[in-house]
């Protein structure tokens, strides 16, 4: 669609889910089966180290591999690259649930599966 209005972020992200929501309707009463989508998480940030101020910056690799739809998302190097050899790391997440304005933080520690909490 051509508007001529820029949206931000959030705003964009209110659009499709308004007409996700048009589509879903239209589609059960035209009595087609869709498959449910699973909303991601809203990913702020995202930083991957050893604490204080030894911490890399992982916001875009974290969503990226949560749009991809990563099966068995680890906080491990394999995933956010290890830039403090032979130190135990940590992921540090903020974030808001899809349909919340509430923004969450977890920490998950080296090795420990990334999973979002409703």
């Amino acid at each position: 669609m051509h508007t001529r209005a820029e949206y931000n972020r959030s705003e964009a992200n209110a659009v499709l889910d308004h007409v996700t929501r048009i589509m879903t309707r239209l589609s059960e009463r035209a009595g087609v089966r869709t498959k449910k989508i699973e909303k991601l998480p809203t990913i702020i940030s995202a930083k991957w180290g050893v604490g204080g101020n030894e911490y890399r910056e992982v916001t875009d690799l974290l969503r990226g591999y949560l749009s991809a739809g990563t099966k068995e998302l680890r906080a491990a190097n394999e995933f956010f690259v290890d830039h403090y050899p032979g130190r135990f790391k940590h992921l540090i997440v903020e974030y808001t649930l899809p349909g919340r304005k509430a923004v969450k933080s977890l920490t998950f520690q080296e090795g420990a599966l990334i999973r979002f909490q409703k």
